[in-house]
């Protein structure tokens, strides 16, 4: 009866009665039976206390297999008290033996206390691995740092500890494993967009200031905020270097998609171009009848408008009344005096610019013409169509049919709400 008395309250962490029955029952307690047993069975349970016992108990040396078993089952709990216990017995352990052969393995750990450990009789090459990964699923930031001391790999299983602990948002943990060399770009920038997608804002924080890259990661990241709507996250990207304007403005076009008002403000406060892709954001917005968000964008080409209409004002003040051969914008390829880049930047304060062409001037279609005059800047089979509208009703239809594209419904909109406001007056 002793011996399941001992059992029991091994299991379920009695340490006055473990002493109790290992110091005065009658028959004596043979740790030469089943006591690696007991030992595994305390470890597994979390009983730090017991397993400390049961190691200091003079007569009992487990043997590797049983040491070995009850690390795994501590580890496996993610029971860190007793993961310690455990190793600092395998580092003592191995400290004694270390004076009588200086080869115990064929293959010996980098570091001087992983040395010691595996000569212990604990196969801390396999196990920490493994161990590590246990540790980062259940956010145990502090059994990282202690593996790691032991020489665990933040590397194992393809970068799995980084990607969990993106996955999960294990703030701490991802900060422990980064300041450990893990691989922030792995799979192509993965971390940061699992980070992204279970809307983790801290480790997408802790991600890009640590250096990820928002320009490879980070563009799919940042596409999967917008469709998604966390402003939050849209924001650190952008703060990080994404660009607002990628692939002809799709981040605010998937905003204004899914109706994510203030995702699309963010975007809007950042930069983004709306009138890139053809308008294609406020076509998206009309289509899901998104009221907020073609509010917000109707919002966004008015004050557009009075810059350039500024803009406009100020360079026939500095070179007199210019004209030109053709209703272009001041800035055209044909009659400019700042250059693309120059105009872009001060229409679109935040937004990349690359020159004459590019996606992010402010026409939207590289920079070919803008909207100044109402028409003027459409296409010419964009003004086809609009010579033939004789009511919004009919730029609506036209629209709706795919023949008219978002910046004449944008501009058919502005130019009702003028009327309606002249009318009212």
């Amino acid at each position: 009866m002793p011996h399941l008395d001992f059992r029991w309250a091994c299991s379920y962490g009695n340490e006055s009665l473990v002493r109790q029955l290992l110091e005065s029952s009658e028959p004596k307690i043979d740790l030469g039976f089943r006591a690696d047993w007991f030992l595994r069975e305390a470890a597994r349970q979390g009983r730090r206390e017991i397993v400390a016992l049961l190691l200091q108990e003079q007569g009992y040396t487990p043997c590797e297999n049983g040491l070995n078993k009850a690390f795994e089952a501590a580890y496996e709990q993610s029971s860190c008290d007793t993961v310690r216990v455990i190793l600092g017995y395998a580092e003592d352990r191995g400290t004694e033996l270390e004076s009588e052969t200086s080869v115990f393995h064929s293959a010996i750990p980098s570091t001087r206390r992983a040395k010691r450990v595996l000569a212990g009789g604990l196969y801390i090459q396999k196990d920490a691995n493994k161990a590590l990964r246990y540790a980062v699923r259940g956010n145990d930031v502090e059994m990282v740092r202690l593996l790691m001391d032991y020489d665990a790999d933040v590397h194992a299983f393809n970068e799995e500890a980084i990607l969990v602990a993106a996955q999960k948002g294990h703030v701490e943990v991802l900060k422990a494993l980064i300041q450990a060399g893990a691989d922030i770009e792995t799979n192509a920038g993965a971390p940061l967009r699992q980070a992204t997608e279970g809307r983790h804002t801290e480790a997408v924080r802790a991600l890009c200031e640590s250096g990820a890259d928002t320009m490879w990661g980070g563009c799919s990241a940042l596409r999967m905020a917008a469709v998604q709507g966390f402003e939050d996250i849209i924001a650190i990207l952008l703060d990080h270097g994404a660009n607002v304007n990628i692939h002809e403005g799709t981040p605010l076009q998937l905003a204004c998609k899914h109706g994510h008002e203030a995702a699309v403000r963010i975007l809007l406060k950042y930069g983004a171009n709306h009138r890139l892709d053809d308008g294609a954001a406020y076509k998206l917005a009309l289509e899901g009848s998104h009221e907020g968000t073609q509010a917000l964008l109707i919002q966004a080409e008015t004050a557009m408008r009075a810059k350039e209409r500024e803009f406009e004002r100020i360079m026939r003040q500095q070179q007199g009344a210019l004209r030109t051969q053709q209703s272009t914008p001041w800035y055209s390829s044909h009659s400019r005096t700042l250059s693309d880049a120059q105009a872009s930047s001060a229409l679109y304060p935040g937004a990349r610019v690359a020159g004459s062409g590019d996606v992010n001037s402010p026409t939207g279609v590289g920079g070919a013409g803008g909207m100044f005059g109402g028409m003027d800047g459409l296409s010419r089979g964009h003004k086809r169509y609009y010579s033939q509208i004789s009511s919004p009703l009919s730029v609506a239809d036209l629209f709706r049919s795919g023949a008219v594209c978002g910046l004449v419904a944008l501009d058919d909109e502005i130019r009702s709400r003028q009327r309606s406001e002249s009318n009212r007056l």
